[in-house]
């Protein structure tokens, strides 16, 4: 069940940042696979990783999820206020993954880096997720 729970997650985590007024104010939008010629600032869900943990009754899983913010160059204020407000709603915040139990959420790293070349700079925050069957 382990690909079910990152699935059902990742759709969790989406619904939660969609459902920000706030946050979709600061973006243009939330994807999974960015759009051709999406404008900035917007934020990816990006890789995933999951791993069972021993467990006598039901099976818990522990999901890591990257979430990077994109924006144009001209300083990392714009993508840090984005990573901000993520963290605001994700770190030891609730979700609802469907057909498991959360027990723990929390952000575990972030950074930033600007490419010049590129005149963009580019966000991240590391989210762990740890769920229960229900």
């Amino acid at each position: 069940m382990t690909l079910l729970a990152l699935q059902s997650i990742q759709a969790a985590i989406y619904n939660k940042l969609i459902g920000d007024g706030v946050l979709m104010g600061m973006v243009t939008g939330v994807y999974d696979v960015v759009p051709q010629n999406a404008s900035t600032p917007y934020v990816l869900i990006g890789n995933g990783s999951t791993q069972e943990l021993p467990q006598v009754v039901n099976q818990v899983t522990e999901a890591t999820l990257d979430i990077y913010v994109w924006s144009k160059g001209g300083g990392r204020k714009t993508v840090l206020n984005i990573l901000s407000r993520i963290y605001g709603l994700l770190h030891q915040g609730a979700t609802n993954p469907t057909g498991f139990t959360l027990v723990a959420m929390h952000c575990t790293e972030a950074q930033t880096n600007v490419d010049a070349l590129h005149d963009r700079v580019e966000g991240s925050v590391r989210v762990v997720i740890t769920v229960m069957e229900s």
